[in-house]
């Protein structure tokens, strides 16, 4: 049934607390919604469902019938509730961390105070009462600031006689009590307060015998429990230390003996440890001259190596001096050579230059000597030829 109206009481819950002064004209719609649905499913659309009301301000549907004091529309909303969720919707808080009692205190809305306060358990109301706002104030340091007598007188008689103490005590962010406060004589007037501190120290002087007589019964109770504990600890103590005395006079005897044993086996060790020092040091010197001659025949044969090394160094240099004299002297032929070679060359070419110049006049003078009788055809071709 609940889920058929879930969406328009939503709706509706909405504008409720969103649209300012809308709250007289949307209660005819909003009434039968709330009684169809369950006491459940209004707690959980209540918890759910926040409005924005005048810039930052956090809204419930609480809070919005608390300042249009509808508590018509708050009681039809919590028909049907158990103290706790009563509880849990009424300490939700605004931005400026009040809850709705504050306002409802502030305000000097009795009838809706009293419909908070009146089904919940004395620690819920106490929890509520106490609870502060940002300014830390508790919701009857706001009854009193607002010069709410009756509220004020409603909220402090709500309480038992030792939460009605506490709550005058309390103080807000200035260090100020609710008897502090300018108009707390209006509100609460004086043998209100003297009742409370009557009651006050009556109460103080009960709960200080009951508690002298449990402190006395439980320092004696202590105290015997105390001393048969300690008298049992102490034979249980003393028993054990003197089991633990014959274990250590045990395990020491046997340490004796073992150290006994250990001591004979390390000094025969040490004996061999000695015979086979000495045999090692025997060898060691050996070894040691061994390793000198080896030196010294290595020291000889470098030396020699070092000599052989020189002389061979020195006759390299002689190699190269000699070859760098070679070098010189090839050096020197190659250009002799050179130069022959460009006489001969020259030579040649003259020789060849006369030998040319020679055949050419043999040839003319061949010429000049042959007669016309001497020459046939095939000569006179041959002279044509030629020239």
């Amino acid at each position: 049934m609940a889920f058929n109206y879930s969406q328009e009481l939503e709706e509706l819950l909405q504008r409720y607390i969103d649209e300012q002064g809308s709250g007289e004209r949307i209660k005819p719609q909003l009434r039968p919604l709330l009684q169809r649905v369950s006491a459940e499913f209004r707690h959980r659309q209540f918890m759910e469902i926040r409005g924005v009301k005048r810039g930052s301000y956090m809204m419930t549907v609480m809070h919005e019938a608390i300042r249009t004091n509808d508590c018509e529309t708050l009681r039809w909303m919590m028909e049907g509730w158990t103290s706790k969720q009563i509880f849990t919707a009424t300490i939700v808080r605004d931005n400026n961390g009040s809850t709705a009692l504050h306002n409802a205190a502030y305000f000097g809305q009795t009838p809706i105070v009293r419909l908070l306060l009146e089904r919940l358990t004395w620690d819920q109301r106490f929890s509520l009462v106490q609870s502060k706002d940002g300014y830390g104030e508790t919701v009857l340091h706001r009854a009193v600031a607002g010069i709410s007598k009756d509220t004020s007188q409603l909220i402090y008689a709500s309480l038992e006689p030792d939460q009605q103490a506490k709550i005058l005590l309390e103080k807000n962010r200035n260090g100020q009590c609710v008897k502090d406060l300018e108009h707390y004589q209006d509100c609460l007037p004086p043998q209100v307060c003297n009742q409370c501190s009557a009651k006050l120290e009556t109460e103080s002087k009960r709960l200080m015998a009951v508690m002298n007589q449990k402190l006395t019964a439980l320092q004696q109770n202590n105290s015997q429990q105390l001393q048969a504990a300690l008298q049992q600890q102490q034979a249980c103590f003393e028993k054990t230390l003197m089991m633990r005395e014959k274990e250590m006079q045990e395990r020491v005897e046997e340490l004796q003996t073992d150290n006994y044993k250990r001591a004979q086996e390390l000094i025969q060790k040490v004996k061999e440890l000695q015979k086979e020092n000495c045999q090692n040091s025997q060898v060691l010197v050996n070894r040691l001259i061994e390793f000198e001659n080896k030196i010294q025949h290595e020291k000889t044969q470098t030396n020699q190596k070092l000599t052989s090394e020189q002389m061979f160094q020195k006759h390299l240099k002689d190699l190269a001096e000699q070859e760098r004299v070679t070098t010189k002297k090839s050096g020197l032929l190659e250009a002799d050579l050179l130069k022959w070679q460009n006489k001969v060359t020259q030579r040649v070419e003259n020789i060849e230059k006369e030998m040319s110049r020679i055949g050419q006049k043999l040839n003319q003078l061949a010429i000049y000597l042959r007669t016309p009788q001497d020459c046939d055809a095939s000569g006179d071709q041959e002279v044509e030829d030629y020239h």
